[in-house]
């Protein structure tokens, strides 16, 4: 079917050249093939390929893991929407010997469907060693030690989808990896009434925003974010929303026509066939101090339509569409606005807790 994804491995066939590792999935009439196979990053060649646990499906990149006595293992995420997966470890050096399923380690499986987005490693409890962090496709969130693999902590977003990645960043001030997600619920793809988002404690699993950042669904809205670094005060985590103009708490149940065509519904206008009303995207900016859903960076709403390729001249003191250098600069303006507003909350919380200090003194 296809070669999914790849990930670069140290030399392991003596010829000084790192090789690469690749998540490939064969499709035949009568049943579907997970493979991992081993290409020498010189030629070329298929120096092995051997069959996923269980034969699972596989779409996720296959990472490497390095204990604190220098052993390297595979992470495996297997399964699909509607397919039994989970998460497997293998030794590296087994990789070219591998003569049995017995060689794989579970972590994690669950038997109607997988993990389809890759796991974040991180360490959560300050041992040294990297723990793994996955967003399951069925509802879940899930933190295992990577020491034993026992799990640390879970959370749950009930009868929801994830196809989202995680995104990883600090948004309090414990020093240790928090996680945006987002979940989606509806019947399954693509038929999604609602997403939601917000941001888990890497501690505890538990949300750190007091309420879901919610938008109006459809497969449209299953982009993610990511997350930029500051030196104070938490990071930023970028995110995209949905919306339906005028419909701000769109949580409406809807189907497609029966028999009609996936690709179709997966590309369809949710807002425009639901309320007639159109589609806004917004990239939103939030932080410690700035509140749920965040400062809007950028919206659809910005940019001026243009139909047929034909330029309609503006309104009346409406500004003109932004290219991409103004459109930058905007950008640009905004988070230095959002620095420093930071900046200035994190030095009154800091005057506010020395304050506190002297009086207990």
């Amino acid at each position: 079917m296809d070669l999914y994804t790849i990930n670069v491995l140290r030399d392991l066939d003596g010829d000084e050249v790192p090789e690469l590792i690749a998540a490939h999935l064969e499709e035949r009439e009568e049943s579907k093939a997970g493979h991992i196979k081993l290409i020498s990053g010189k030629t070329g060649k298929v120096l092995r390929s051997i069959p996923t646990p269980h034969r699972e499906e596989m779409f996720v990149p296959i990472q490497l893991l390095t204990r604190a006595d220098g052993t390297e293992l595979l992470l495996m995420l297997t399964g699909g929407q509607n397919t039994a997966g989970g998460i497997y470890s293998l030794r590296l050096l087994t990789l070219m010997a591998h003569t049995s399923e017995k060689h794989f380690t579970p972590l994690y499986q669950q038997s109607r469907s997988g993990l389809m987005v890759p796991a974040v490693l991180t360490d959560l409890n300050g041992d040294g060693i990297t723990d793994v962090v996955v967003a399951a496709f069925n509802s879940s969130v899930f933190a295992f030690d990577g020491k034993n693999y026992s799990q640390l902590w879970n959370y749950t977003f009930p009868a929801s989808e994830c196809v989202s990645a995680i995104v990883p960043g600090h948004f309090d001030r414990d020093n240790v990896t928090d996680f945006m997600v987002k979940y989606n619920t509806g019947p399954g793809f693509p038929v999604y009434y609602y997403s939601q988002t917000t941001i888990l404690d890497g501690r505890t699993g538990q949300p750190l925003l007091d309420a879901m950042m919610t938008d109006a669904g459809g497969a449209s809205s299953l982009l993610g974010g990511v997350s930029i670094s500051q030196s104070f005060g938490g990071d930023f985590f970028l995110h995209w929303q949905l919306q339906c103009r005028n419909r701000p708490n769109a949580r409406d149940a809807y189907e497609f026509v029966p028999d009609s065509d996936i690709i179709l519904q997966a590309r369809a206008d949710t807002c425009r066939l639901r309320y007639n009303e159109s589609t806004v995207l917004k990239l939103y900016a939030i932080a410690r101090h700035i509140e749920p859903p965040g400062a809007v960076l950028f919206s659809t709403d910005d940019l001026e339509v243009q139909l047929n390729r034909t330029q309609r001249p503006s309104p009346t003191g409406k500004q003109s569409p932004l290219k991409h250098p103004k459109l930058l600069k905007k950008l640009l303006a905004n988070r230095e606005q959002l620095l420093r507003q930071a900046a200035a909350a994190d030095a009154a919380e800091e005057l506010q807790s020395q304050a506190q200090s002297g009086a207990g003194a």
